[in-house]
């Protein structure tokens, strides 16, 4: 049986009704041809679950790491006329597995880290400047080079492991 529309509306109701039809069209394929049912969505079917929990790990340890507040980013790129985040709520969002980033996020992510490599030569308040100080950029262990906005995205992705220190329990080095 097939769905198929009854041909009327009613206060803004489209009826359906189930009207058995044959399986071939006027041209011969079938109506079901080259179409799939794909099963509900659920977590185990979230192709990159497992990255976007890292990733969340990863910033929250930064975070930690750094001994630095929620509002920190966002403050430093207030003080530096950088509208484009991260924002607080973004921060909060990210760092609990539940923000669905835009790639806005992934860029701004890339500019914090590159200011905090530059933190010495920013003129800061006093307070700022030692919270940026205290942080330390993310860098690829092989190479030393600070992580992008695109490297922050391949680690969404799954595409690019975090940091060896993002993943232990207490967020240290060793």
């Amino acid at each position: 049986m097939h769905l198929a529309y009854s041909g009327g509306m009613e206060r803004g109701r489209v009826y359906m009704t189930e009207t058995p039809q044959p399986a071939e069209s006027r041209t011969g394929a079938s109506f079901t041809q080259g179409f799939q049912l794909l099963p509900p969505a659920t977590k185990d079917r979230d192709p990159i679950r497992a990255g976007r929990e890292k990733f969340s790990r990863m910033l929250r340890v930064w975070q930690e790491r750094g001994g630095w507040a929620q509002n920190t980013p966002a403050r430093l790129a207030a003080a530096l006329g950088w509208r484009f985040g991260p924002h607080n709520s973004q921060w909060s969002l990210a760092t609990r597995n539940k923000l669905d980033p835009k790639p806005v996020f992934f860029h701004s992510l890339g500019w914090l880290n590159a200011q905090i490599a530059r933190a010495p030569e920013l003129s800061l308040e006093i307070k700022l400047k030692q919270r940026i100080l205290a942080m330390e950029p993310i860098r690829h262990a092989d190479t030393g080079q600070l992580w992008t906005s695109a490297d922050f995205a391949a680690c969404y992705l799954d595409e690019l492991a975090p940091p060896a220190w993002a993943l232990l329990l207490d967020g240290s080095d060793k």
